[in-house]
C-alpha cells in the first residue's frame, strides 16, 4: 500500500515487483548451472568432450544455453513489471480521482535525480569528536562512559539536527549540476513530524512554506501548503521561471503554530527532470539485471565444471554475498587491519574485489519506483561485467577445466 496515495501504492507495487524478480532470477542463476557438474560427475558428458566438442567448447556452450534461459526469463519478468504497473495506474483510482496522466508523469516518468548537497559522514565524525573533546575538556562525562557509544549519540544528533526545523525555522538546500533544457521540472520531497503528546491527531499537519531561488533571488514560491508527516510529495516547478540556472537553492520554513516539528529525510529534497519513457526505462533495467545473471552464471559454469554441484553452488553464494557486500568490504579493507600481514593480505582481497563486480551498486527497485532513470554509470559497470570480466572468467575456468580428469563417478 505504500504511503496509502495512488502514486505511494503504484511506488510500491514497482519496488516490491522488481525486487522479487531479481530474486528469484538470481535464485535460478545460483540454482541451474550445477546440472553441468551432475552430467559431467555422472560420465554423462565425456564422449561428448572427447568427440565434437572441446572443453572450451562445452563450457562456452553451456553458458550460452543458460544464460538464453535466464535472458528470457529476466524479459518476461520486466515486461511483467510494466503490465502490472499499467494495470495499477487504470485499475487503483480510487475516490481520490487521481488522474492516470499525473501518475504518469510523477511515477513512470523516467527523470535524472539531481539530489542535494549534505554533509557527509566524515564531516558528522568530525563534529562529533569536536563536541566530545569539548565535553570531555568542561567535565561533563562521567567516569564510567563508553567514548564510541557517546560518540555515536553525538553523531546521531548532530545528523538529526542539520534536517530537524523547529516551528519558525527555515533550512536551505544547494542542488547543482541541473539540466533545465527540458520542459518540465518536479521538486520531489518527504516530510515526517513530532509534536507534543498534547497535540490531538487530527492537527498534526505540517505547514511549510517552500521557496526555489538563487541566492537571495527567490524565482518561484508555491505558496504555503499542508503537508502530511511520513508521506513523499511530487510538485511541478514552472522550469521557465528557475531556467538558465545549473545550481539552485529549495527552501522549507516551517510554519507550524502547535509545536510540530519538521524532519526531513537525510538526503534531503530532489529536483528531478525528465530522461526519457518508462518502457526505455524499463529496458535499461533488463539489461542491468541481465548482465548480473550473466556473470553470476558463467561463475556457476566454472565452479560445475571443477567441483560437485553442491560444492559449486556455495562457491556461487559466495560470490553473490562478496558482491552485494563488497561497500561494506572496501570501506573495511584500512591499513593495520591484518597487522604485519597487511602487505600480503590487503593486495589479494582488493584483487578479488575487483574480479567480483559491485552486484548492488543498482538498485533497480528504488530507481523505478522513485521514478528514477536507470543511471549510465550502472549501464557502464554493467556491460564491463558482461564483456570483460565475464570473459575473463569463462577463460580462467576454460583453463582448468582442460586440465581436470573426466569420467563417471560409480
Amino acid at each position: 500500500m505504500g504511503d496509502e496515495s495512488p502514486a505511494g501504492r503504484l511506488r510500491a507495487f514497482l519496488s516490491l515487483s522488481a525486487s522479487f524478480v531479481s530474486f528469484v532470477l538470481a535464485l535460478c542463476a545460483i540454482f541451474l548451472p550445477p546440472r553441468l557438474a551432475a552430467d559431467l560427475g555422472a560420465g554423462r558428458l565425456t564422449q561428448v568432450v572427447t568427440g565434437p566438442l572441446s572443453r572450451a567448447q562445452l563450457l562456452l556452450s553451456w553458458w550460452l544455453g543458460t544464460s538464453a534461459v535466464l535472458i528470457l526469463l529476466a524479459v518476461f519478468g520486466y515486461a511483467l513489471i510494466g503490465v502490472g504497473a499499467e494495470l495499477v495506474l487504470r485499475l487503483g483510482r480510487d475516490e481520490e480521482r487521481v488522474s492516470t496522466e499525473i501518475l504518469r508523469q510523477h511515477v513512470l516518468t523516467a527523470r535524472t535525480i539531481a539530489r542535494a548537497e549534505v554533509p557527509s559522514e566524515d564531516a558528522f565524525q568530525e563534529a562529533a569528536e569536536a563536541r566530545f573533546q569539548a565535553l570531555a575538556a568542561a567535565n561533563r562525562l562521567g567516569p564510567d562512559v563508553d567514548p564510541e557509544q557517546i560518540l555515536g549519540q553525538i553523531r546521531s544528533t548532530l545528523e538529526l539536527e542539520t534536517r530537524s526545523l523547529a516551528p519558525g525555522q527555515s533550512k536551505t538546500w544547494h542542488i547543482s549540476d541541473l539540466d533545465l533544457s527540458g520542459e518540465s521540472l518536479v521538486l520531489n520531497f518527504k516530510v515526517d513530524g513530532s509534536w507534543p503528546k498534547f497535540v490531538p491527531m487530527n492537527m498534526r499537519v505540517l505547514p511549510l512554506q517552500i521557496v526555489i531561488g538563487v541566492g537571495k533571488e527567490q524565482l518561484w514560491a508555491p505558496g504555503p501548503g499542508l503537508y502530511k508527516s511520513g508521506q513523499s510529495y511530487s510538485i511541478d516547478v514552472p522550469v521557465e521561471q528557475v531556467r538558465g540556472h545549473e545550481t539552485l537553492e529549495v527552501s522549507f520554513r516551517n510554519g507550524s503554530a502547535n509545536q510540530g516539528t519538521v524532519v526531513f529525510p537525510r538526503r534531503g529534497p530532489e529536483l528531478a527532470y525528465p530522461a526519457g519513457g518508462f518502457l526505455r526505462n524499463l529496458v535499461r533495467a533488463t539489461w542491468v539485471e541481465v548482465s548480473r545473471l550473466l556473470f553470476l552464471v558463467a561463475i556457476g559454469v566454472i565452479m560445475s565444471s571443477l567441483f560437485d554441484g553442491k560444492l559449486a553452488t556455495l562457491a556461487v553464494l559466495w560470490v553473490v554475498a562478496l558482491g552485494y557486500g563488497q561497500g561494506f568490504l572496501s570501506e573495511s579493507l584500512r591499513p593495520g587491519l591484518f597487522g604485519a600481514a597487511d602487505a600480503a593480505i590487503l593486495p589479494f582481497l582488493r584483487g578479488v574485489l575487483w574480479a567480483i563486480p559491485d552486484l548492488g551498486r543498482a538498485d533497480i527497485g528504488a530507481a523505478l519506483a522513485g521514478g528514477e532513470a536507470i543511471q549510465s554509470g550502472w549501464i557502464l559497470g554493467s556491460s564491463r561485467d558482461v564483456f570483460l570480466r565475464t570473459p575473463i572468467m569463462l577463460a580462467i575456468g576454460a583453463f582448468f577445466f582442460s586440465r581436470r580428469e573426466l569420467g563417471a563417478v560409480r
